[in-house]
């Protein structure tokens, strides 16, 4: 009777381990199935409820990541490096390239013309990182600049306005009427020759008054006041622009002639 309890008993602990084994199976069998179905179909699946997925995926984009701001701060660096802070307006000596820097590389971004007006954020000795009047940033040669002084007047000649800046500071602006396009005003860098006051002003077709002139070349060009000008600025000069010199109104070059003295330099562009 023993040896039969004792065979029947080890029949169940037998069947019972056969049936852990093979539900342990199931359960492996099941999940191979499951992950398989998984990866079949990885374009649809939700890596936040699979924590292997989710992990490599999440590696991935880090490691995209970090290569991008890697290339981002090589590249600002790049572009920083030995460029010292300037903080100072120049003009152009002659027709100058703008470039930007990539790699160490210039490339060209347009053409600028020559005494256009620029500020010089930094140089390197070489190259200069300058803002142009139309709002560009780029390089240009440092041999291609020349600084304007503290003290300078401006004449655009685009813009139909003259700025007069004391000690780096804007003191005074107004509109003005500039050569007519038979006779433009000549560009250049130049500086106020003389000052004189209430003289005529006499040409080959013309015999004027003024009250004030201020001669900035050696062409005969110069600020003066112009009563017979009904308005400044704009597109005046096209149609009633002058012999070359600049008209002003009278209150205007009074008010300039405060600020400016014989041997005050003299930018004129476009």
């Amino acid at each position: 009777m023993r040896k039969n309890r004792k065979a029947i008993l080890l029949s169940l602990l037998t069947i019972a381990g056969i049936a852990s084994c093979s539900i342990q199976k199931r359960e492996l069998d099941d999940n191979i199935e499951e992950y398989s179905v998984i990866e079949s179909n990885s374009d649809n699946r939700d890596f936040s409820d699979i924590e292997l997925c989710d992990k490599t995926y999440t590696y991935e984009v880090e490691t995209e990541t970090s290569a991008n701001e890697t290339y981002q701060d090589k590249t600002a660096s790049k572009e920083t490096s030995d460029f010292l802070e300037v903080g100072k307006y120049a003009f152009l000596l002659e027709d100058s390239v703008l470039y930007t820097l990539y790699e160490n590389e210039m490339y060209k971004i347009t053409d600028i013309e020559k005494y256009q007006k620029v500020f010089v954020e930094s140089s390197n000795g070489e190259y200069a990182r300058v803002h142009t009047d139309n709002d560009m940033i780029g390089y240009i040669s440092i041999k291609s600049l020349e600084y304007l002084p503290k003290d300078y007047i401006e004449l655009d000649l685009s813009d139909q306005e003259v700025k007069v800046y004391n000690d780096d500071e804007l003191v005074f602006r107004a509109n003005v009427v500039t050569g007519k396009p038979s006779t433009p005003t000549d560009e250049g860098y130049t500086e106020i020759l003389e000052k004189t006051y209430k003289r005529y002003l006499v040409g080959s077709d013309y015999k004027v008054w003024v009250e004030y002139f201020f001669s900035f070349n050696y062409s005969g060009e110069g600020y003066h006041d112009a009563s017979w000008q009904p308005s400044f600025g704009g597109d005046a000069y096209l149609y009633r622009g002058s012999h070359g010199c600049c008209n002003m109104s009278i209150s205007n070059i009074e008010l300039m002639d405060r600020y400016i003295e014989v041997g005050t330099k003299n930018l004129v562009h476009k």
